[in-house]
Parts: C-alpha cells; sequence; structure tokens
C-alpha cells in the first residue's frame, strides 16, 4: 500500500512537471521581430478565459513579454508567414517538425507551402498545448482581432538586443568627452 501511494504521488509531481511551461528565456530562434517588437507566437488558443489553454506569462512576464493588443497587432500586420524564418527552431527545411530543445512543433500545415523553419514558443507560455495552428495564422485567427476562444495567441516586449541609446544619452557622452579633451588640453 505504502509502494502505492508513493509510486501515485510521483506520478502526480512528474504529471504536474510536465504541465508547467518551460521556464527559461525563450531562445532568439523561437520568435521573430518585426517593428521594434519581438513577437512570439505563444498558443494555438486566445490568451485569456474561457479558452482552450491560458497562456501563462508567470514566468517570461519578468522578460518584458506581455499579451499582444489589438492595435500593436494592426500596427505591424502580423502575418503566420512573417513567423518563417531561417534557422527557426520548427525546421522545417529538412523536414523535422518538433524542436528537440522545447518539443514545439507545428500542427495543421499539410496542404500549405510553409517555406522553410519557423518561429514557435508556445512552449514557453502555455501550459496545455506545444503546437501552434498553421492553418488558423493563414486564415487570419489570432486573438487579438478575434473573438474566437481558439484564435491563435501572440505575445510582444520591446524588441532585445537591438538597444539604440536615448539622444540625451549620447549627447551626455558627447559632453563628457569634450569636456576631457578640454581639460587634457588645459
Amino acid at each position: 500500500m505504502k509502494r502505492t501511494l508513493i509510486a501515485l504521488f510521483a506520478t502526480a509531481i512528474s504529471t504536474t512537471a510536465l504541465a508547467l511551461p518551460i521556464n527559461a528565456p525563450v531562445p532568439t530562434n523561437a520568435y521573430i521581430t518585426k517593428g521594434g517588437y519581438d513577437v512570439a507566437w505563444a498558443g494555438p488558443c486566445a490568451p485569456i478565459r474561457p479558452s482552450c489553454g491560458v497562456i501563462d506569462l508567470t514566468y517570461q512576464s519578468q522578460f518584458g513579454w506581455s499579451i499582444m493588443s489589438a492595435a500593436l497587432f494592426s500596427q505591424l500586420a502580423i502575418k503566420a508567414s512573417d513567423f518563417v524564418i531561417t534557422g527557426g527552431n520548427v525546421d522545417f527545411v529538412t523536414g523535422n517538425n518538433e524542436d528537440e530543445q522545447s518539443g514545439a512543433w507545428l500542427a495543421g500545415a499539410s496542404g500549405y507551402q510553409v517555406g522553410g523553419d519557423v518561429a514557435i514558443a508556445v512552449p514557453y507560455f502555455n501550459a496545455s498545448y506545444k503546437h501552434a495552428d498553421w492553418s488558423d495564422g493563414v486564415g487570419g485567427l489570432w486573438a487579438p482581432v478575434s473573438g474566437s476562444s481558439s484564435a491563435e495567441a501572440l505575445v510582444v516586449r520591446q524588441a532585445q538586443g537591438h538597444n539604440v541609446p536615448e539622444p540625451a544619452s549620447v549627447a551626455l557622452l558627447g559632453l563628457g568627452i569634450v569636456g576631457l579633451a578640454f581639460a587634457r588640453k588645459r
């Protein structure tokens, strides 16, 4: 009896652990950068309840990720084809439709010309699913502009790694250099 309880407890713990999103920074090959924003395809379901799989930002919000608004979606004019990138984590070039590191994969792509590797970040934001629905993306069924609970979810943040100094910072740096040059000349 004791062994049975231990086995059930261990199964419950391992099942629960498998149901959590990946708590690691989203790799650069699992999202795209467009219009000064990093955009991640985060789930096959709308990010709010009722939905088939709510987006979990508990971990990823510390990296600036948030749910994409309808206004930003319209501004960026996101399309499914935007996520087709060289070196994307879901490799359609060699026919392997699953990221070995995260388990991300692309559903609903048969009959479509995907045309290359695809950036899919679902396992980093969703506890229920690891796939994105290509046919929904191609059909324009995106959560920011759709009333459907099964619309594809997107998350966004200011682009990382492309930090451009603010004009005031550049001016201060320039002023400091001029000051050093003047002091040295004296």
